[in-house]
């Protein structure tokens, strides 16, 4: 790489130490509890951003610590300022209501949310890889152009369906997946403001009956108002239709717009990768359930938890709720989950779970910086070493 023009006059020396202070961070031993995630978004954003104006040479600099510029984000939106003042100002779109809609997938969920409807027949339940059709014609003769298109497959099945998908009609899809699928839809252009997306934290029962994961964990100490933990919660274009077709069931859901919608995806990330992970690596200790795993091994979750926090933070600029340790906590001590078994997450399932946090770590630990989430790591790997998983941990999707 060519070195940057030099300038002539000189910076002032503080300038200078914070660089030399900030690359000598990188070289703290992960494992040290003095060394901060932040350490490494803030090394890298400073020489990104001053390595071509520095009087400083690059040569200067350790060979590992090569600048990163792809890895910090922007956290200023001038699109999120102007949403805000649209909904103090009252003058955000009316949401959708519940009407027919096309339901891809003749699974549990899509069978069950054709059955859940009030429509009949005029709700259209499509599998995989069947026409979706451009146009809704109801038994009074209504033609819709306009209407949900529910995504009730797995999520190693959805980009096939989103290929099927006319383009005119992918802005109406819905995604009813549990996973994180940002990296997919970034692909298509759909992780944005306008798709609906669900975080689900209902099931159904083998009879077709709804099945609500919504627990409280704790009562404000302000003003006594119940505190809940794994909400169903909806975003997009389509947000208010969904949620009303859920709450006929009795279901507790919740609206919101992308970025707020964005931490509980992610929270739900966490609560499903690090206890799938736990399970995994003490499946001989006995403890099975997610009430056992909480209660017997609460210490290595929490270090987790705040590791991965810290970590999804710096480097996807997404501040988590607060006391999302709480909440993780009393949703697995619930009465909905207590006596549920987690799983690690299959070859198929993993790209969309651990792996979207095992593909953050190796952006850092793939040009010789320490993983920003080591613990998460050093789990991963335990589990591959002892052949705990039968599939490659930094498989590229």
């Amino acid at each position: 790489m060519t070195p940057p023009q030099q300038h002539q006059h000189h910076w002032p020396s503080s300038l200078q130490l914070l660089l030399l202070l900030s690359s000598a961070h990188a070289f703290i031993p992960a494992h040290a509890p003095t060394a901060p995630v932040t350490a490494f978004f803030t090394s890298t954003t400073v020489i990104s951003s001053l390595s071509s104006r520095s009087p400083l040479s690059l040569t200067s600099i350790p060979s590992a610590r090569t600048p990163l510029p792809c890895l910090w984000q922007i956290r200023s939106d001038q699109q999120h300022t102007e949403d805000y003042f649209r909904f103090i100002e009252g003058k955000e779109a009316p949401e959708k209501v519940d009407q027919p809609s096309v339901i891809i997938g003749k699974g549990k969920l899509g069978q069950a949310l054709a059955e859940w409807s009030t429509f009949g027949k005029d709700d259209v339940l499509v599998d995989r890889g069947e026409t979706i059709p451009l146009t809704l014609t109801a038994a009074n003769g209504t033609v819709y152009e306009s209407f949900p298109i529910y995504v009730c497959v797995h999520e190693w099945q959805v980009e096939e369906v989103i290929l099927a998908c006319p383009k005119e009609k992918r802005n109406d899809l819905v995604f009813m997946q549990s996973a994180c699928l940002e990296n997919l839809l970034k692909k298509y252009g759909l992780c944005n403001k306008k798709t609906t997306q669900c975080v689900p934290y209902f099931s159904v029962s083998p009879l077709g009956l709804p099945i609500d994961g919504r627990v409280q964990y704790d009562v404000s100490k302000t003003d006594g108002e119940p505190k809940y933990a794994g909400q169903t919660s909806v975003c997009g274009l389509w947000r208010g239709a969904v949620a009303e077709r859920l709450k006929k069931k009795g279901l507790h859901v919740v609206t919101m717009d992308y970025m707020y919608w964005r931490k509980q995806m992610l929270e739900r990330l966490l609560f499903d990768s690090v206890f799938g992970l736990l399970a995994c690596v003490h499946a001989g200790s006995g403890e099975k359930t997610y009430g056992e795993l909480a209660q017997n091994h609460w210490e290595e979750i929490d270090d987790i938890l705040s590791e991965l926090n810290r970590a999804v933070a710096n480097i996807m600029a997404v501040v988590l709720l607060t006391h999302v340790d709480r909440r993780l906590r009393g949703l697995a001590e619930g009465p909905s989950w207590r006596d549920k078994r987690p799983r690690m997450a299959t070859a198929q399932e993993y790209p969309y779970r651990n792996g979207v946090l095992r593909s953050l770590s190796r952006t850092f630990t793939s040009r010789g910086f320490p993983s920003p989430m080591a613990t998460h790591d050093e789990y991963l790997n335990f589990a591959k070493e002892r052949k705990l998983v039968l599939y490659d941990v930094d498989m590229e999707r």
